[in-house]
């Protein structure tokens, strides 16, 4: 074997050397990736496990203006500033006979606009308080709140109604009537 074979030889070995170590490097970060994903995932899901919520009461308080009682009956609590991710889908009749479904978003900013939801009350609001016009606060597990509804058309409210209120995680209660 010649001087130059044995030199090619060597850095063939450096080559693979370093190739095997990166890979083993970009594996082991991808194992702690993996990890903290699983973590993350395990977490959520014990949160939806303790997570409930209950539509106690709705009711029309105009046309276009309903409102619900909704009670936080999970043993998590869920920050003010959270709201926004919270979904409320409406399914009613207008007084024209036609059958309305509407996802309303979360707007507490006064003039509400058409097809929005805010918080306008609470009871049973002992531990961590909320406060409605700075948006602070957290709901704590046994206390009610009370949100309003602004729709873009009119309900019948002799009609069927259906209303699905869904909390961050993805936990979610029905309530419907009507009809």
């Amino acid at each position: 074997m010649g001087y130059g074979t044995v030199v090619a030889t060597v850095l063939v070995c450096v080559v693979v050397l370093a190739s095997l170590a990166l890979l083993a490097d970009a594996s082991s970060n991808v194992a702690v990736d993996d990890a903290r994903t699983l973590s993350a995932m395990a977490e959520l899901e014990g949160e939806r496990m303790r997570s409930d919520v209950e539509v106690v009461e709705l009711w029309s308080v105009a046309s276009d203006v309903v409102h619900a009682r909704v009670k936080n009956t999970g043993s998590v609590s869920i920050r003010v500033r959270d709201f926004w991710a919270i979904d409320i889908i409406y399914l009613y009749t207008d007084p024209a006979g036609e059958k309305i479904v509407v996802w309303l978003k979360h707007d507490q900013e006064p003039l509400y606009d058409p097809d929005t939801w805010h918080l306008c009350g609470v009871e049973g609001d002992v531990v961590n308080p909320i406060d409605i016009a700075a948006g602070t606060g957290i709901w704590d597990p046994g206390e009610v709140i009370e949100v309003e509804l602004y729709l873009s058309r009119p309900v019948d409210p002799a009609k069927p109604w259906a209303l699905v209120f869904v909390l961050p995680n993805g936990v979610r209660a029905l309530a419907s009537g009507g009809g």
